[in-house]
Formats: structure tokens, sequence, C-alpha cells
């Protein structure tokens, strides 16, 4: 069941009032009257409300007239849910490409055009600041949260231009002055074909003066086990994941009207090795030439200050995210070590992005304005984008680089030596240092006119202007050029502004109090790059000719308008749910990643505007408490999302269906819970979810066709005993160890495949006490 408090140990104590209802009913007389029963059928048992703030406002999910979902605290905690991967498979349209670390694409309504993690059409949010950029999306951990909302759709007049596809918000647990409480969590669990898999999770919630003064501290770490093999390096524990961090929040009530929340988070993940298997993705094998890993650290800290006028409220929100992350990717197979089988090539990205961000909203108090409601604000950001990538040479299976360019240089017969300017290591092939720059500043607003009790429309927009500069410095080796010097070259774009304006159309009628209807239309869209085509080495400028019949292009914004029917039914008294959406979008002037091919020096990628596409389909949600023990619920999607023309740089032609996402999804669950005793409950969970055929991206090679991966089914399982201090949960994923693929990533210069593939059955306990 979802649930929308925020309180700590919510689960628990909503749970006794469960167990309390279910044991008052089984104690009734056996006889009642007439008018006694009518009332007991009544008052029967009724789903939760679920509080969602997605409107910049405390509304219930019921009420808001989008397609939306929430997971609340007790579900968060009743299905072991502990990070993205935890839960995306449960939401209609929504899926993820984990790249691992938080290089996470998120695909909402089938709407991508590559395995990219850069520039994604989703937002994610923890709390009100925005924790995504163009190469990362901060992944946090779900412990001591309220709730994760997930958005479908355009949200760009409220949530700005990254919200092209939908947007995902983390709504933490704020300090409570009223008392102390506490919240530990521990867990153990064992992997198949990898190790075992520890986590402990522990928060205190501190009153430092009662009712007005009080602090929370959370912190975590996490060790989950890889399950590749390294056939190569005969290494096992391939993709393990490291993890820790901690929240700290002081939330001070100044006055009756004012309240000051202070925050920080912590975050920092270490991963040995990649989530992808080579060859037979079942057998779960590798056959890198180096150890690779990839690895983040973020730090966020917020400040927000409310007011309550009476006919509104003001919310300020200033925040800074600072966050860094590195990357080490095995590229011997290009050919370096047929030079000498000692000799070993990787890539190493490193990046760090710091954004400062303002905004500054008013909300309407209900009935303050008669029938009018409104949201109003302004947004500043300002982010710089730091990007140091190369190809480095190393030695041996421990890619040891001190000394790797005088060992290429000391080779019998090598032509060719290594660059060394200032600056620059003595074993590069290729190093170049980006940085971008990117200010915004945007008014936005919502108006709801309640023609009648029952009638209710909506209009939006939002104005952004961005401001943006890029530029880069390359070096390249001749090692790869094959010149008789090293070729270095600087890019500067010039600073250029874009704006744009994007509005939200939304009507929505009650016929009575259990049936609504709704429809919508919005807009969204994501920067271009400015009146300068993207950089490409002047070497390989024949070659990007060749592939788009002229040389590359300005990058232009692309823009998104969607179509929304739906409807939200209660029935059974409030016992059944019923949340249905179709939808139709509308993709123009898409922002398509491109592969040169050619030599290794010209083996980038680059954007373009080169395609335009459609998304449609239909989201469901129905839930339903048969008996005030039995909980069960189905969730699905069907998305078709096709280009609409013929696309010769993308190889691809009209009706081609878009990459990431599968056509068919759905989950159904069943949760039991049974009174032990007065003290004791005990429950159990079983979940089964499906996912449709999922195609890889677009290849420019005619002769290497797309990957196919989807097309499975997945069973999870836990048994539970609590009281109000001591939660025990046994619980088993993946039940039946499907070796099922999730996503097949195509390495084009060398045409081979690397497999995503569902971890395998794992099977655990948690111990978790509330003090």
């Amino acid at each position: 069941m979802k649930y929308g408090t925020t309180t700590s140990g919510a689960s628990h104590l909503v749970m006794f009032k469960r167990l309390a209802l279910t044991t008052a009913v089984a104690s009734a007389p056996l006889y009642v009257s007439p008018g006694a029963a009518a009332a007991e059928a009544s008052s029967g048992p009724k789903l939760e409300e679920v509080l969602v703030t997605a409107n910049r406002r405390s509304e219930s999910l019921f009420d808001i007239p989008i397609s939306m979902s929430s997971i609340g605290e007790e579900e968060i905690l009743n299905q072991g849910i502990t990070n993205m991967e935890s839960y995306y498979r449960k939401v209609p349209s929504l899926n993820i490409l984990d790249n691992g670390a938080s290089r996470k694409n998120i695909i909402i309504r089938g709407l991508q055009t590559s395995e990219s993690f850069e520039n994604s059409l989703t937002s994610v949010y923890i709390n009100d600041l925005l924790v995504t950029a163009d190469r990362f999306t901060v992944n946090p951990r779900t412990f001591d949260i309220a709730r994760i909302e997930v958005l479908r759709g355009p949200q760009g007049t409220l949530y700005g231009g990254g919200s092209v596809s939908g947007t995902i918000r983390y709504i933490t647990n704020r300090p409570d002055p009223s008392g102390y409480h506490g919240n530990i969590a521990a867990s153990w669990s064992d992997t198949e074909k990898g190790k075992d898999n520890y986590s402990f999770d522990a928060m205190a919630n501190i009153p430092i003066i009662e009712d007005v003064l009080a602090a929370r501290v959370v912190g975590y770490s996490g060790d989950q086990s890889g399950f590749y093999h390294n056939d190569f390096l005969g290494k096992d524990n391939q993709g393990a994941v490291d993890e820790e961090g901690a929240r700290l929040s002081l939330l001070w009530n100044a006055t009756e009207k004012a309240t000051v929340l202070a925050s920080f988070n912590y975050s920092k993940l270490d991963q040995d090795g990649w989530f992808q298997a080579q060859g037979d993705y079942k057998q779960l094998n590798q056959d890198k030439m180096l150890q690779e890993g990839m690895g983040e650290k973020s730090r966020l800290y917020d400040l927000t200050f409310e007011y309550d006028f009476g006919w509104g409220y003001l919310t300020s929100v200033t925040g800074y995210l600072d966050f860094d992350s590195y990357l080490t990717e095995d590229r011997t197979f290009l050919g370096i070590a047929e030079v000498d089988p000692e000799l070993r090539q990787a890539v190493l990205d490193d990046v760090n992005h710091e954004r400062f961000s303002q905004e500054i909203r008013l909300v309407s108090a209900p009935d303050s304005f008669g029938k009018l409601d409104w949201v109003a604000g302004y947004y500043y950001s300002d982010d710089d984008n730091d990007q140091y990538v190369g190809d480095f040479l190393g030695l041996g299976n421990n890619y040891v680089r001190e000394g790797a360019g005088e060992y290429l240089g000391s080779i019998p017969g090598q032509e060719f030596a290594l660059p060394n300017p200032d600056g620059s290591y003595n074993d590069s092939l290729f190093e170049e240092k980006g940085h971008k720059k990117e200010e915004q500043h945007a008014l936005f607003g919502e108006f709801t006119w309640h023609w009648t009790d029952s009638l209710r429309t909506t209009v939006g927009a939002r104005t952004v202007k961005v401001t943006s500069s890029r530029s880069a410095d390359a070096l390249i080796s001749e090692y790869i050029t094959g010149e008789e010097y090293a070729f270095t070259d600087s890019f500067k774009q010039p600073e250029f502004d874009e704006e744009d304006t994007v509005y939200k159309f939304n009507v929505s009628y009650d016929v009575n109090e259990d049936f609504m209807v709704f429809a919508q239309r919005s807009e969204g869209f994501r920067p271009g790059g400015g009146e300068e085509a993207p950089f490409i080495p002047p070497q390989c400028m024949d070659l990007a000719n060749d592939v788009l019949g002229g040389p590359p292009s300005a990058v232009k914004s692309d823009t998104m308008e969607t179509y929304e029917i739906g409807t939200k039914l209660s029935m059974g008294d409030g016992s059944v749910q019923l949340n249905a959406t179709a939808f139709y979008s509308d993709w123009k002037d898409i922002q398509v990643e491109l592969f040169l091919g050619g030599t290794s020096t010209c083996g980038i990628f680059f954007v373009q505007n080169a395609a335009s596409a459609t998304s449609e389909g239909v989201e469901l949600e129905l839930t339903a408490l048969p008996t005030e023990s039995l909980l069960l619920s189905l969730s699905g999607s069907y998305v078709d999302s096709v280009l609409d023309n013929d696309e010769p740089d993308l190889n691809a032609q009209e009706n081609d269906r878009l990459p990431g996402a599968p056509d068919w999804q759905f989950t159904a669950s069943g949760e039991y819970t049974m009174p032990i005793n007065e003290q004791w409950t005990a429950a159990g969970y079983l979940g089964v979810q499906y996912v449709g055929d999922i195609l890889g991206k677009f290849s420019s090679d005619p002769e290497a066709p797309r990957t196919e991966t989807g097309d499975f089914y997945t069973t999870n399982v836990n048994l539970r005993l609590e009281s109000d201090r001591w939660s025990f949960i046994l619980f088993a994923d993946n039940v039946f160890d499907e070796r099922a693929a999730t996503f097949g990533f195509r390495n084009e210069q060398e045409n081979f495949v690397e497999t995503s593939v569902l971890r395998p059955r794992t099977v655990g306990v948690t111990v978790r006490t509330w003090f």
C-alpha cells in the first residue's frame, strides 16, 4: 500500500493501524442489525490516501489530473527498494539503461534514440534540487525516503527544460521536532554466480528544542557483489559496487509562519568492472584485457525557506551540487597489443560538474482567490562542467601507466613517438580537455480556474533563456595519425543565447466524487548547441562530409508536444482504484548521437539534428484492497515509439522502433498481512514482472543488425515478521534465476556486442529496528 506520510516510522505505525482494524473486524458480533450492517459495509477496507507535491502543493494523488505514480515509504521498506534499479520496472512506461554508477539513461515512454547516458530527456530531483546533467544522474539510496514520485510526459512548466519526457522526484523525510526516534537496518544476501552482499543503514531524529528545532542524521554503506567473470584476467566479482553516504538536515520552525530547512547529502560509489557480458551473455563472461572501473562522488547542499502569508506560501530553495566521476574503459581491442603483447590501451574519463541554483515560488492557499489556484516563480542556475578524457597507454594486465610511453618508443622498428607537451602525460595517444558553461533564467507559472466544483482548467507556461559556451583542447599522438608530427587543436564556441517558451493546458472533470476524467497538452524542449557546429578534428572532416553528405551543422533545440487523455476511478467504496492514461507524443528535430567511424582517431561520436519521431501508448495502474489483509496491484504499459521517416544518417527506416524501451511492460503483485498476536504480524509479498522486446540503438553499419533483448519474466518474493519495534524480512529476488538480457550495447568501432544481464537470483535477510 502507498502512503504519503513523512514521519519516521510511518510504515510500522500504519501497519498497526491496519492490524487494529483487522482485529476489530474479526472480533465483531455475529449478528448486526440491517442498519448497522449497511454502516459496516460502507466502512469496509479502504485504500489509504497518497499525498504528493508534484504540483508544488500537497494534494491527493487521486485528485491530480496527470499521469503519475508514487511509491511510498511503506512500499519502499516492504519490497526492499534501495535505489533506482529496484523500482523502475514497477512503474509503467519507465525503463533504465544501466551503464553503471551514475551513468544511467532513464527512458520514459520510449523516447530515446541512443543508449548513451548523455543529454537525458528525464530530469531527476532530490526534494527540489535537480541532480541530472549532460553526463550523469545521481542515484540516491532510498533509505529514509518519504516517497518517490514519477511524473510521465513533459513537465516543462514547473520543472524546466530537462523534463522533456518526464520527471522523477525523491522526497526525503524532514526532521521532526516533536520527539526523538530512529531506525537501523542491516541486510545480507547472496547472489548466484556472485558473492555476498551487505548493507547497513541508520537514521536518528534528534529534537534540539521541542517543536522548534530538530536535526535528522542518516548514514549508509553497502557492498553489492558483481556476478561477471573476466576470463582473460582470471577475475570474478566484475561489476561489484561499494557505496557509502550520509544525509544531514536541520529544521527550524522560526515562527508559526516561517520555517528554515538546511540539508547536506553526500554519496560515494566505486565500481570494479562493468555491468556487461561479452559473447554468450548467459555465461556472464568478459574478456577485457585490463581492469575496468568507474565511480562517483556527489555533494549536495540545500537551503530552503518557507513562509505562510495566509493567502499563499512562499518557498525559496538555494542549492549547490558538486559532482565528480571517473571511468576506466578497456580499448586494447583497437589493436595496440598487436604492436607488443604487453601494451594496453584505455579510455580515462574524468568529469567535474558544479551547479548553483536558486528558485523562488509562490503558491496560492486553498480558497484564498475564489475560483483561482496558482503557482508562479523564478528559477536561476549556473552550471560549470569540466571533462578530461583521453586514450592512454599502460603495461600488462594491471595497466601500469608509468613508463608505457618509453616502452613503446623502445620497441625495435617502432617509428612513432608520443607527444609530451606541457600538461600532458607521455603515455597519451589522445587527450581532450573540455569545458562547458551554462546559465539559465526562467519565469514560470500555472493557473487553475474552477468553473464549477467539478470542472477545472489549467494553463501554464515557462519562458527560459539559456546562455552557453564551450571550449576544448585536443592532442592526438602521431602514433594514431601516422603523420610526422603530433596534432593539437583548440576549439572555442562563442557564448550564445537561446530562448524558448513552453506551454501546458489541462482540463479535468469530476463525473462524481469517485470518477475523474482529464485531457492535457504539454510541451518540453532540450537546449541545442548554439550557432557553431560540433567540433570535428580537421583530419576527420573529409570522413564527416562523406557520412553526412556535407559538413556538420549547428545543433538546435529539439521539442516535444504531448497529448494525453486519462481517468482516475475509485470503486468498491474506496477499496479499488484505477488510473489509466492514453498518450501521443510528437518529437521534432531530435538531437541524435552519430558515430563517425574510420580510424581510431576518427572513432568519435557527435550530435546532430537528424530525426523526428512519435510515441503513443497506454498506461494502467490498478490497486485493490479486497480485505484488510490482502493488497493486490497491477500496473503496465504499451508503448509504440517510432521514427516518422527514413533517416540515412542512422541507417534507419520509417516506422523503425526507437531503442532502449520495451513495447509491453507489466507488474502484478500481491501482499498478505496476518496478525499473529497483539505484538507480532506476519506478511508475505509476491511480485511478477514482465519486460517486452527491447531493440538496440541504430547502427551506422548496414552489416551490423540492431540488438534484440528483453522479453523476460522475473519473480520476487519476501516473508516478513513485524512488531512495533522490529522487522525481519526474508527475501528472494529473481526467484527462478532468469538469465535475461536487459540491453545489448553494440561497439561500432569493432562491431561486437556487450550485454547487460538481469541480476541472478539473490536470497537474503534484512533486520530492522525502530527506537
